[in-house]
């Protein structure tokens, strides 16, 4: 499942620059604010992770992001660590930002134990209607996927989808595939 998020987020960073490089020689055509991994909690310092900063360096690419006239914003997963109660106070500094903000979710969002209640309250709470989203901004159309989708995290143990993300798991396993 890490796997997946890692992949979707090189594909909307070459996405990004490649939308960059159609442009270069007019100007670009679209700007889009890239940020990822926050991980805000309200909790100690652990492993280089200051979680407790995350709100300011939010705060920061937005100050950048409003100085380069940037046309979207778009978090491609893990905004807090594991508790979505410490989202409230991203979500306050996201609404300094004077333009669309598009979502994703990683691994670091979902809250265990993992109950399909439990799951779906993320996305309600992240304002997150649709698991794929499709933008069109300018004359450019993007396509947000959602990593998260097929994934032993973000379903209940037993569930259709947690059983679904378990077969596609043993089925790599069982080929020698590195997962």
């Amino acid at each position: 499942a890490k796997r997946d998020n890692t992949t979707m987020k090189r594909f909307l960073i070459l996405t990004a620059a490649l939308i960059n490089f159609m442009a270069c020689s007019q100007g670009p055509i679209l700007k889009i604010g890239l940020i990822t991994d926050i991980h805000h909690a309200d909790k100690d310092a652990r492993i280089g992770r200051e979680y407790r900063l995350s709100a300011d360096k939010l705060s920061d690419a937005i100050d950048i992001f409003s100085r380069e006239d940037v046309d979207m914003m778009t978090s491609l997963g893990d905004l807090v660590d594991n508790d979505i109660h410490n989202y409230s106070i991203i979500d306050s500094v996201f609404h300094r930002f004077d333009g669309p903000v598009f979502k994703v979710l990683g691994n670091h969002d979902f809250i265990a134990p993992y109950s399909e209640e439990r799951q779906d309250s993320v996305f309600r709470v992240m304002g997150i209607k649709d698991r794929y989203q499709s933008i069109k901004k300018k004359r450019i159309r993007l396509l947000l996927l959602d990593g998260t989708d097929i994934a032993l995290f973000s379903h209940s143990e037993g569930s259709e989808g947690y059983q679904k993300a378990k077969r596609i798991i043993d089925s790599l396993k069982n080929a020698g595939s590195m997962n």
